[in-house]
């Protein structure tokens, strides 16, 4: 629970963590032939490190704020949408 709250705080640890599943991702790519499960590690590590960013960004919407997290954040699932 605690590494929960430090991940949508924006800590060190949602450094640390997108980090981890971006090499896991890579190492899986380069060793293996299972794409969709390097891709499901790489949508996971941008979803550690997006949702603190995503968190504050709605912050300041609710205030009608449009702020540089909001932007981020727009174009990140944007382009995990598109791939």
């Amino acid at each position: 629970m605690r590494l929960v709250r430090s991940l949508l705080r924006g800590g060190r640890e949602s450094s640390v963590v997108s980090g981890l599943l971006i090499a896991l991702s890579l190492l899986l790519r380069w060793t293996t032939s299972w794409l969709p499960g390097a891709d499901a590690l790489m949508i996971s590590a941008a979803l550690a490190a997006g949702i603190p960013i995503g968190v504050k960004a709605f912050a300041a919407l609710r205030v009608r704020h449009v702020s540089i997290d909001l932007l981020v954040t727009v174009a990140a699932a944007g382009a995990v949408a598109i791939g």
